[in-house]
């Protein structure tokens, strides 16, 4: 009998995005590489996992997550990304 494989996706998503999420990261962690980047993963390294805007599933090294973190939270004029998701929705409810 064989054993389930272990579960990556969040479990309050739909069955089978859950399924194609899960495929798709035991692929990912397989390649042993980032998926951004390209580069491989450090012995014993943090990963970050998710769904990019287009809904593909992504496995990221530690600099790449700490890089995104960083384009998010600090734009290059310096405001922050609640600011800028506000000024979104106000462009957006104008138009």
């Amino acid at each position: 009998m064989s054993r389930a494989p272990e579960q990556l996706a969040p479990s309050w998503l739909p069955r089978q995005q859950r399924r194609r999420i899960n495929r798709q990261l035991h692929r990912l962690l397989q390649r042993d590489v980032c998926s951004v980047c390209g580069s491989l993963f450090k012995h014993n390294s943090r990963t970050t996992s998710g769904l990019d805007t287009q809904g593909s599933v992504g496995l990221d090294d530690e600099a790449v997550a700490h890089a995104l973190f960083d384009a998010a939270m600090r734009p290059a004029d310096g405001e922050t990304l609640r600011t800028l998701v506000k000024k979104y929705q106000a462009n957006g409810a104008a138009s």
